[in-house]
């Protein structure tokens, strides 16, 4: 049967058309998905605002000179500075090792997530979502740690709504305090002393670049408690990132 030249265009116009159409009804449809996804999700999540309650913090016994004399806590031992008293390359191999975009995105890393969602879908499993350092904030104080799809779309949600309510700073300073250093150091003001008797203030580069390195995995990379010479690793790759960024 003949076709005209004129039909073949036709059609392939009206395929067109109807290619265009499905595609932008599939993103539509995604949309929605996802909209009613994070809605229902969304519901009594935790407050935000109870990011800057920290609690648990150690007791510190000082003698008449200032010096300690001994410390007492339950099962962290924090010890909460300012953001101001913490030092600039502890804060540059934080951010260079943990989350280089950290001062430029808005708590979310979309490579990170698409990379989760394509593990999901291929790995039947959540991995290398590359939570930013926002996200690990709320993980550590106000979900769990739990590798599901649905403990990591609240985590999402709570990231954005944690970066409206703080500073950049904040967030920072917050997680600084949070973090886990390895046995009960947590937070950075334990971290400093009891791997260097020093204060976070007092840190030096190479100092900021060992701890840097150890909330990842710090039973891993504790150079005291985990496994031989890997922090000298850890150490070097953070102060390579340092260098990069």
């Amino acid at each position: 049967m003949y076709i005209s030249r004129r039909s073949r265009r036709g059609f392939r116009g009206n395929l067109f058309a109807y290619s265009v159409v499905a595609i932008i009804g599939s993103a539509v449809f995604g949309i929605f998905c996802i909209f009613i996804l994070f809605t229902w999700y969304g519901r009594d999540l935790p407050e935000p605002g109870k990011l800057s309650q920290i609690s648990d913090n150690s007791t510190v016994f000082y003698d008449r000179d200032g010096k300690v004399l001994f410390e007492m806590y339950r099962d962290k031992n924090r010890l909460p500075v300012a953001f101001n008293d913490i030092s600039p390359y502890l804060i540059n191999a934080t951010i260079a090792i943990e989350d280089k975009n950290f001062y430029t995105h808005g708590g979310i890393s979309q490579a990170g997530i698409l990379r989760a969602i394509f593990n999901t879908l291929t790995r039947r499993r959540i991995s290398g979502s590359g939570s930013t350092i926002t996200q690990q904030l709320i993980k550590n104080v106000l979900l769990d740690s739990t590798q599901t799809a649905s403990r990591k779309i609240k985590e999402i949600i709570l990231a954005i709504s944690v970066e409206g309510k703080y500073t950049k700073n904040q967030i920072l300073e917050m997680y600084l305090n949070e973090i886990p250093y390895g046995g009960s150091f947590v937070g950075i003001g334990s971290a400093a002393k009891g791997y260097f008797n020093k204060t976070p203030k007092e840190l030096n580069i190479i100092e900021s670049a060992i701890l840097a390195g150890l909330p990842q995995s710090p039973s891993y990379y504790s150079p005291f408690i985990g496994v031989k010479d890997t922090w000298r690793g850890r150490t070097k790759d953070v102060l390579r990132r340092m260098r990069e960024d």
